[in-house]
């Protein structure tokens, strides 16, 4: 009889040992959890802004090209030489030729 009270003994005791390992793990999660709640806010929010910052930009560049069509094909036509050369400059470093 002593050994079954014994068995039953150590299994209460196992059983609030694994209680309070459970209660310390779920502590910990939400703990982690509360920490990364701001930075995920944060990361959100600055995630919209570059979005709104894109379209702005997209909408600006629009009206930009609407009003002056010739200056933006200029602009884009240089901006095209200079690229080019700046890219072919760049992939003769080192080269033979």
């Amino acid at each position: 009889m002593k050994t079954t009270s014994s068995v039953e003994h150590a299994a209460g005791n196992a059983n609030l040992a694994i209680d309070r390992v459970a209660e310390m793990a779920h502590q910990a999660v939400d703990k982690a959890a509360g920490a990364a709640a701001p930075t995920a806010d944060w990361l959100t929010e600055r995630g919209e802004q570059i979005v709104a910052r894109g379209k702005k930009l997209e909408s600006d560049s629009s009206n930009l090209v609407a009003s002056h069509p010739l200056k933006a094909v200029g602009i884009a036509l240089i901006a095209g030489f200079v690229l080019s050369w700046l890219f072919h400059s760049s992939g003769s470093i080192g080269s033979s030729e």
